[in-house]
């Protein structure tokens, strides 16, 4: 059995499917993955790159895998590893006419933002303030709102990152603080309690973690 790796221009060859599988463990996408590099696909991230600058400065490798390897309405995913290589992978069907490729790349690349700036951690799977404040700089802020409305939680997330870009402009204009100093956020959980009513009409009260986010100046 073999899969296909792509080769510049328009014709692909194959090679035999322990030496992909080979490959690609060298920078750690799953063994079970059928994976191979696009030149269109990596140029197009390589042109949205540029906004993202931390993940410029070490792109990640892009691949294009098969649709089986992603859950359903999954459009692309951002790995880190150990060794310290990073991924982005996109199923086929993401470069076809019913993709949205361009903000799916842009959306990962603000995962590897994020990550290069120490952020791996992120509340709402990986979707916290260094996602959404490298997506706004980056100008996508459709795509911003469109994760905000789908996550649960994620929309304070987005919030705090509208207030600490603000911020950032007010110092940069020299309003921000009265020492001229930069603006950093600081977020916390705060426990509050949350009423559930169960199907019998039983109200149950349990204590959940609401990320609150405030800006300071240093």
């Amino acid at each position: 059995m073999s899969t296909k790796f792509d080769g510049t221009g328009p014709f692909r060859w194959r090679v035999p499917r322990w030496a992909v599988l080979l490959a690609l463990a060298a920078v750690g996408p799953p063994a079970t993955a059928s994976c191979w590099r696009d030149s269109g696909v990596t140029a197009l991230a390589k042109s949205i790159a540029p906004n993202f600058p931390a993940a410029a400065r070490r792109l990640p490798d892009v691949v294009v895998c098969e649709d089986r390897d992603f859950p359903p309405g999954i459009g692309g995913t951002f790995s880190a590893y150990e060794n310290g290589a990073t991924v982005i992978r996109v199923p086929v069907w993401q470069t076809g006419p019913q993709g949205g490729l361009d903000a799916t790349l842009a959306h990962e690349l603000a995962h590897a933002e994020a990550h290069q700036q120490g952020l791996s951690n992120e509340p709402f799977g990986g979707h916290g303030v260094g996602f959404f404040a490298a997506l706004l700089k980056a100008g996508w802020q459709q795509e911003a709102e469109r994760v905000a409305k789908i996550i649960v939680g994620a929309d304070r997330a987005l919030a705090a990152a509208r207030e600490v870009l603000d911020g950032q402009r007010l110092a940069d204009a020299g309003e921000g603080s009265d020492d001229g100093g930069s603006i950093r956020l600081v977020c916390s959980k705060v426990p509050r309690l949350q009423s559930v009513t169960l199907p019998s009409g039983r109200v149950v009260t349990r204590s959940v973690g609401e990320l609150v986010c405030r800006t300071m100046s240093e």
